[in-house]
């Protein structure tokens, strides 16, 4: 984290918007060397809270509640229990943030997902490794609280974007065949293809539709 990106990144949420930090985030300076403040380096207080350390996960569930080994965790978010895997997890202290979801298998609660008002707008910080299980859900949520119109429903490992009322650019970034739903009379401008209601993109390949009035 450098002191551009803290600025920007400070303003951002200072004018109303929501951002986003997972763990392995802002731990060092522009120059690589590990920051001597409290991190989040550069935006502590924008997220209110203090990182002291992490901790390894296999060692702590030697003493888990609920009997886990290795890796395994439960996150109680809301009324949701998220079972994951993750090597470690930092270690909140919440300052001026409310904590949103706590680590509930371990030796007791620990914070794990934060969020912290600062100026006009939020800013939320999960304390793990990006990790797809706790981020689905509480973009899901943000999306719906902060009234943000959804994207296209498509499978996952596919990016999709809609150009306008009937041009579809996709592109499949797995290594795996997937198949898109999209009703109605398709012509692949790519490919040069008819399709109609259900196509597939190859791995790791384009595809740009046009819908056929």
């Amino acid at each position: 984290m450098d002191k551009t990106t803290a600025t920007k990144i400070r303003n951002f949420v200072a004018d109303g918007g929501t951002v986003v930090m997972t763990g392995n985030s802002a731990v060092m300076d522009e120059n690589g060397q590990v920051f001597k403040t409290t991190r989040p380096g550069l935006l502590n207080d924008v997220f209110g809270i203090r990182i002291a350390n992490y901790e390894e996960t296999e060692s702590m569930n030697e003493v888990s509640r609920k009997s886990f080994s290795g890796k395994n965790l439960e996150i109680k978010f809301g009324e949701k229990n998220i079972k994951l895997q993750s090597s470690r997890f930092d270690v909140i202290e919440t300052k001026t943030a409310e904590t949103l979801a706590n680590i509930t298998s371990l030796d007791k609660d620990y914070p794990i997902i934060t969020k912290n008002n600062y100026g006009k707008g939020k800013a939320i910080f999960v304390g793990l490794p990006a990790n797809e299980s706790v981020l689905n859900i509480l973009l899901d949520d943000l999306i719906n609280e902060l009234n943000i119109k959804k994207g296209l429903d498509v499978p996952s490992g596919i990016m999709a974007r809609q150009i306008d009322e009937n041009h579809f650019l996709y592109l499949n970034v797995t290594g795996e065949t997937k198949q898109i739903t999209l009703k109605g009379k398709l012509r692949s401008i790519l490919f040069d293809k008819n399709y109609e209601d259900v196509f597939s993109i190859a791995p790791y390949e384009p595809e740009f539709v046009e819908i056929i009035k």
